[in-house]
């Protein structure tokens, strides 16, 4: 039985190998740790909808449906303060522009500039997101 001698290159090739797995090793386990970090830090969210709300102005219909990004800890005050919401929602919805909304970017803007109104209004900053789930402009009066 003969054996077979390990030349001089292999050594140092197993090793570059198993260094290089061992990294990469590292770098996932740092890469989840700090994903569950930041899970952790953001805390979980609900999200509340609320009624449709329609309105008529300048010869346009405007109709929409919005949902309430909170925290888990103020889903109960979002539903304390829901004809609070209603009533600021259908507020801006009555104030934006039909025109506005209709251009790119217009909704996307509303929705934005939404939650900063919605936390005003109510004296807040328990809103951290606003979603049209639906959104409909229509010539004619409602």
């Amino acid at each position: 039985m003969s054996r077979r001698r390990r030349s001089g290159n292999e050594r140092p090739l197993t090793g570059i190998v198993l260094a290089a797995c061992g990294m990469l090793l590292a770098g996932f386990v740092v890469s989840w740790l700090y994903l569950q970090h930041v899970r952790n830090e953001q805390g979980a969210s609900s999200f509340t909808t609320l009624k449709r709300v329609a309105v008529g102005r300048d010869g346009y219909s405007i109709a929409a449906t919005i949902a309430i990004k909170t925290s888990d800890a103020d889903l109960r005050w979002a539903g304390r303060n829901r004809i609070n919401l209603e009533t600021e929602f259908q507020r801006a919805l009555y104030e934006l522009d039909p025109q506005r909304a209709r251009a790119p970017g217009g909704l996307q803007a509303f929705q934005q500039g939404l939650a900063a109104t919605l936390n005003q209004a109510l004296n807040t900053d328990k809103i951290q997101q606003v979603v049209l789930t639906d959104f409909l402009v229509a010539e004619g009066d409602y």
